[in-house]
């Protein structure tokens, strides 16, 4: 019975990691808003087999607790919320579900090999790289749909300045960059457990895919995250490491010559002013803010287009948004959460907890200039597999850092 349950728990995280980065493109060709509750069945589907196993629960770590507070706080958050219920609730299930996955996999481990993950993290890459290529040859493709009237619908045409941005299956070109973020830091991992060509030219094409969602903040989060792998984990990552090293360089020069030549681009003054004015704007209301926020839904990503027609606060920094959304100590709680997390996974020191912890660093960074829960997938897929790391059953598989030979978990 316990073998049944661990393996349908690894098949629901496989079907999480195929659907969050396809979920906007099936919502906009299906016209079904609905069709995005996918991810909240899998997850209800986890827990609850998750808890089935409460005799393997293992105790909570920093991180976890930190998890927990913030959850709590969210929650508390109706009593004093400026938003409907039904916006209250849109806003609980964007800001808690990523961090109940990764709460659930730290405090019941997966046992056994994790291979299927890294091959469903893999293959759904490698669709995603494909979507970008189509997108760039035939853009309309990507943009059928049954109903161009519905929520959700992925019609718009994004630019920089003159130029189109990449967006492929994701929800715009920041989601597209931020979901590209994750998965080629993570690559190192991955990528030996597919065919070595297929890896290879994932990651080449989605080295282009990221340059051209000309998104700012994936390309900060990409380096910063790019340059501790490639410090930190040179001894564990072998040959990869000089590969790595090459690809880092190689964009960041790209990326140098692209301000160069085409310099509104990726300045884009419009943008930054914007930036600077919502942070004006939250230190002018912070008596209206408050010590306890606005509401789950009423602050932040959640409340662009608000089921309750209420005025947008939205900040495009992930620790701003959370401070207004939900007050001062659910936000240090949530910066708390990443310190903590990226701290214990970089100094348990083995090839995936280094990978895993410089792929949290890079969207933590990015965070300050980009809400990481844009198109969701980025930060899902990123605290599923810094709860994968971090379980008990899974760091005993690997040992400290050798720099003859490491596995993947």
């Amino acid at each position: 019975m316990s073998l049944v349950v661990e393996r349908l728990r690894l098949w629901c995280l496989a079907a999480l990691i195929f659907f969050l980065p396809l979920s906007a493109w099936l919502v906009s060709v299906t016209g079904q808003e609905l069709v995005g509750l996918g991810r909240n069945l899998l997850l209800g589907l986890l827990i609850i087999l998750s808890i089935v196993r409460y005799r393997q629960f293992h105790r909570p770590n920093p991180s976890t607790w930190l998890a927990l507070f913030f959850i709590l706080l969210v929650l508390v958050s109706y009593w004093y919320r400026q938003d409907s219920v039904l916006q209250w609730l849109r806003g609980v299930r964007y800001l808690i579900e990523p961090l109940l996955l990764y709460v659930t996999l730290q405090l019941w481990p997966l046992t056994g090999s994790k291979q299927k993950l890294w091959q469903a993290l893999a293959f759904v890459t490698a669709l995603v790289v494909l979507g970008a290529v189509v997108e760039f040859v035939a853009p309309e493709l990507l943009r059928t749909t049954i109903d161009s009237t519905g929520r959700g619908y992925l019609g718009q045409i994004h630019l920089a300045s003159s130029l189109t941005r990449l967006q492929s299956t994701l929800a715009g070109p920041n989601a597209l960059g931020l979901f590209l973020l994750v998965s080629l830091l993570l690559w190192p991992l991955w990528q030996k457990v597919i065919p070595k060509y297929l890896a290879i030219t994932t990651g080449v094409f989605g080295l282009a895919a990221i340059l051209l969602t000309f998104s700012r903040s994936s390309y900060t989060g990409f380096l910063f995250g790019g340059a501790t792998l490639v410090t930190t984990g040179r001894q564990v990552l072998g040959k990869s490491a000089r590969l790595l090293t090459v690809s880092f360089v190689a964009l960041l020069v790209l990326i140098g010559a692209l301000l160069i030549a085409r310099p509104e681009e990726l300045v884009r003054t419009a943008s930054n002013t914007t930036r600077f004015e919502q942070y004006e704007r939250v230190w002018e209301q912070r008596g209206e803010i408050g010590f306890w926020g606005r509401g789950a839904g009423a602050a932040g990503l959640v409340s662009v287009d608000r089921l309750d027609g209420g005025a947008n606060y939205y900040t495009e920094n992930s620790y701003l948004d959370a401070y207004e959304a939900v007050g001062l100590l659910a936000a240090l709680a949530y910066l708390g959460f990443w310190i903590c997390l990226v701290w214990s996974l970089l100094r348990a020191q083995t090839a995936t907890t280094i990978a895993v912890g410089a792929t949290a660093l890079g969207l933590a960074v990015a965070g300050i200039f980009i809400n990481h829960y844009t198109g969701q997938a980025a930060i899902w897929l990123t605290l599923l597999f810094a709860g994968v790391a971090s379980g008990k059953a899974s760091r005993v598989e690997e040992r400290p850092v050798n720099p003859i030979a490491t596995r993947v978990v």
